[in-house]
């Protein structure tokens, strides 16, 4: 999947659930956070954060 931002979003809220996992990706204050949670897996959470140039 490929695409372009075309305007300057502030806060993105997306969330993804099955029958094991739960995924989210967050964009808030421009902090990423991408999100894991697993019943029988590693649990991972990731955290990125910068200035625009």
């Amino acid at each position: 999947m490929e695409g372009e931002l075309k305007e300057d979003i502030e806060n993105i809220n997306f969330f993804l659930k099955n029958s094991q996992n739960e995924y989210s990706i967050k964009l808030e204050n421009k902090e990423l956070s991408l999100i894991r949670n697993s019943e029988n897996k590693l649990n991972i959470n990731l955290k990125f954060n910068g200035e625009k140039k």
